[in-house]
């Protein structure tokens, strides 16, 4: 097995700001179950964010934790005025599995049990992901949590669009969620109308990453 690039460490481990992820829609479940997922080995490292006009955009950084699961960070970067600064960023665990013939990533917030705590229920970002035949992009698509086969989900907290359930009403479990996430998945994976948005990210080469560092470090 190949070593891990020294550098994926230290994006890590750069201070951790307000959480933000690549997608921007949460959901108060996830797709697949961790423990049964498989890392692939080919989705660590680095990956840049490619504007519409090819120019740099956030970056995610995905380290395997263990055979099951990433350690993911996204690094939401302001590039205004010709610098670049660490603007808000977040820490998650994300695993993946393959519905419907397509292949979804979750992210779960690590500060999930502090936020619990505090009585919040943080959401889950999921996405399809695709990753070219020669390993240096990915589009990522994010499941829509307005979906309408997905309404159900909105009587949960940590659902983007939370909505306080009437006097009576039935709210599903989290098995229930979970399951319905599933079939929904499964029937509609290679629906368009099933994703909000598409972000594609090329793999950051050594140059790139030695830049990153430097500019928000110092930026």
């Amino acid at each position: 097995m190949a070593s891990r690039p020294w550098f994926l460490p230290l994006l890590l481990s750069l201070p951790l700001a307000a959480a933000v992820l690549f997608l921007d829609a949460c959901l108060p479940v996830g797709a697949g179950d961790p423990e049964r997922s498989n890392v692939d080995g080919k989705l660590a490292g680095v990956w840049v964010e490619v504007n519409e006009d090819g120019s740099d955009g956030d970056v995610v950084v995905m380290l395997p934790f263990d055979g099951r699961a990433y350690v993911m960070r996204s690094v939401k970067i302001d590039r205004t005025g010709g610098g670049a600064r660490i603007e808000s960023e977040g820490l998650y665990k994300a695993w993946l599995t393959t519905i419907g013939g397509v292949r979804f990533v979750t992210a779960e917030p690590l500060y999930a049990r502090e936020a619990v705590a505090d009585g919040k229920i943080p959401g889950l970002f999921i996405a399809a992901v695709e990753l070219s035949e020669d390993g240096t992009k990915v589009a990522a698509k994010g499941v829509d949590p307005g979906f309408d086969a997905l309404a159900p989900l909105r009587a949960l907290p940590g659902h983007v669009s939370y909505e306080p359930p009437a006097e009576g009403a039935m709210i599903p479990t989290a098995g229930e969620a979970t399951a319905l996430l599933a079939r929904v998945l499964a029937e509609h994976a290679k629906n368009p109308k099933l994703y909000s948005v598409t972000v594609t990210y090329r793999r950051a080469t050594e140059k790139a990453l030695f830049r990153i560092l430097f500019e928000t470090v110092t930026g």
